[in-house]
């Protein structure tokens, strides 16, 4: 393994034998990963000791990022095997997320705590198979449509206020997606989607 101290974290580059970044300090790490992510052709996978050192190293991408490269996180569940509860939904919201971006995901940063890289995950065709597609004019048949997103694991509250949730009242269908930060209202023409709205305030949604 070759030792370089870099002098500027814009210089730094995945070469093709394992290299050790020095002199770097602070958000500097963040700021030579991204730069030599940009170089990269392929998909870069970034472990880190803890969740929150994953957490704090996405937020210092995320501020230098110009959004040319896609800078995904793949959060630990954060509970034990034997836990009586559940992960929280926004936990499972974005492991989702991540998954099913993963799937036509060319190049980019993939931040992924140790302890999350050794758990095991389901297979590819499970988790893209339960992908729920929508468009303005397609046709949606509500009942189908609920069945659908039960058998995917949503569940029925009213008003939705988390990840994971739906309602229905008559034409509108109110639908919290994983992996998206706002609930989203549909609203159909008879049996056709006529058009999607992002609902800023979950009371509105009542």
């Amino acid at each position: 393994m070759t030792s370089s101290v870099i002098k500027s974290p814009l210089q730094a580059s995945f070469e093709s034998a394992p290299a050790l970044w020095a002199g770097l300090q602070g958000s500097s790490a963040a700021l030579a990963l991204l730069a030599a992510a940009k170089k990269h052709q392929g998909i870069v996978l970034l472990v880190t000791r803890s969740s929150h050192q994953a957490q704090l190293l996405e937020q210092d991408i995320r501020l230098f990022s110009d959004g040319s490269v896609p800078v995904y996180h793949f959060p630990d569940h954060e509970t034990l095997p034997y836990d009586a509860f559940s992960p929280h939904p926004d936990i499972v919201a974005e492991r989702l997320s991540t998954l099913s971006a993963l799937a036509n995901m060319k190049n980019g940063l993939l931040i992924v705590p140790v302890a999350t890289l050794m758990q095991r995950l389901p297979p590819k065709t499970h988790a893209l198979g339960r992908n729920i597609q929508l468009q303005v004019g397609q046709s949606l048949v509500i009942d189908q449509f609920r069945q659908q997103l039960q058998q995917a694991g949503y569940v029925y509250a009213d008003p939705v206020y988390q990840a994971g949730q739906f309602a229905v009242r008559g034409s509108v269908v109110d639908l919290f997606p994983t992996g998206r930060k706002l609930p989203l209202r549909i609203d159909l023409f008879d049996e056709e989607i006529d058009s999607f709205l992002s609902v800023l305030d979950t009371a509105v949604v009542d």
